[in-house]
């Protein structure tokens, strides 16, 4: 949301995986926010037998907060 209405995200672009990672999002009106994403839940599930690793984060500053999931089908991710 931006002002009140929603806007597409054209592209998004993450840090490594840590407690702390860069975030950079480029929203269809032209806009572009970044920040860093700060973990403070992590969070973990089974998915046919793989791990999807994930992160509740809140970007300070950028008046954003959610999730952010590493999924990797292939099974890299657990290498």
């Amino acid at each position: 949301m931006c002002e009140g209405r929603p806007v597409a995200v054209r592209s998004m672009v993450l840090g490594e995986q840590g407690p702390e990672r860069s975030l950079r999002i480029e929203l269809e009106d032209g806009k572009v926010v970044t920040g860093v994403a700060r973990t403070v839940r992590e969070r973990s599930v089974c998915i046919y037998g793989l791990r999807r690793p994930g992160n509740d984060v809140v970007v300070e500053g950028a008046g954003l907060s959610g999730t952010i999931n590493d999924w990797d089908p292939r099974g890299e991710s657990a290498k």
